[in-house]
Order: C-alpha cells, then structure tokens, then sequence
C-alpha cells in the first residue's frame, strides 16, 4: 500500500513537473534592442532574465493595497473556500504597460494564498501577437498586457493593459466579490 502512494505521488509530480516546465523562446527585438519572451515559460526565466532588468524598477516602485490582498485571501478563506482560482498572462516583452503591470502582478501573487507558479501561465508574444507554442487566437487578445482570471477553470474576467481601478488586487477583489 505504501509503494502504491508513493508511486502515485512520483508520477502526479512527474505530470505536474512536465505540465509546468515550459520555456521561453527568447527573440531579438530589433527597437529595444534585447531579447524578448517569446511563447510560455515561467516566473523564475522572467525574473532571471536581461528582460527582468527594466521592470525591476516597477516592481521595487510598487506598494501593494494591502487593504484588497486581505480581502481576496478573506474570500477564498469564506465565500470561494472550494473554488480554484488561476490566471493566464498574456503579455509583450516590448509593450510598456507589460513592463509596469506585470511586476505590479507578481508582487501581488506572492501575497494571495491561492495563487502559486503552478496556477500562472506567463505566455509571451512578439509585436504581431505571435507567441511561438502557444495559439492565442482562441483567447481574443487585443492588448497586452492580458490578466485572464479563471474560477475553477471557467473564465470569470479580465484585466487588460492597465486596471480599471487604478490597481490589480482592486479589480480583481471587486470581480471576485460578484461571484456566487
């Protein structure tokens, strides 16, 4: 019985592991003059990566609403207890909004229980749209950056290039809130 669950556990990490361990595809951008992520990788290639250097500012720049991060984790403690929350960020290495969205984005997921590298698709996309391995067609993006929000895999909003609050955990506390 033992060998069964630790056999089970081997192969759900081993699909956990192959499912996650995507990569960027990283493309020369002839106007910023560095290379940029091309197609889905990780949070850990974006951070250790020459493109990490310009959001860096951003990110250190960045003060969470820490009012709204309690809010959303009192939530997903209550009113969303079962409720699965993951995001796709759909984004361009060249675009500006990107640059100071995304690092405001991933101050934030470090401080919402629920969300881990595990439920956050970064997928890149060059100025054409095209992101290598990924076919974005299907998810209608028009601006980047992109935040898709989904309950329990069915997509519940969005937040595209900039919040509409003025803040990403306000928006996305005010969208989760509405929620059944």
């Amino acid at each position: 019985m033992k060998i069964k669950k630790i056999v089970s556990f081997l192969v759900m990490m081993t699909l956990v592991f192959a499912l996650h361990s995507q990569t960027f595809n990283w493309v020369y951008d002839e106007e910023k003059e560095y290379k940029t992520p091309i197609g889905e990788g990780t949070y850990e290639q974006l951070k250790n990566s020459e493109f990490w250097a310009e959001m860096e500012e951003y990110y250190q720049k960045y003060e969470l609403k820490n009012n709204f991060i309690e809010k959303i984790n009192a939530l997903f403690a209550d009113k969303l207890k079962d409720k699965n929350l993951s995001v796709d960020v759909v984004f361009g290495g060249w675009c500006g909004d990107s640059k100071e969205q995304m690092p405001a984005f991933m101050k934030i997921k470090s401080q919402i229980d629920v969300l881990s590298d595990l439920n956050i698709r970064w997928i890149g996309c060059d100025r054409r749209k095209n992101s290598g391995n990924i076919d974005i067609r299907e998810m209608y993006i028009e601006y980047f950056p992109t935040f898709i929000f989904y309950l329990d895999g069915e997509e519940m909003c969005r937040i595209i290039e900039t919040p509409r609050t003025g803040s990403i955990e306000e928006d996305l506390f005010d969208m989760l809130d509405r929620q059944k």
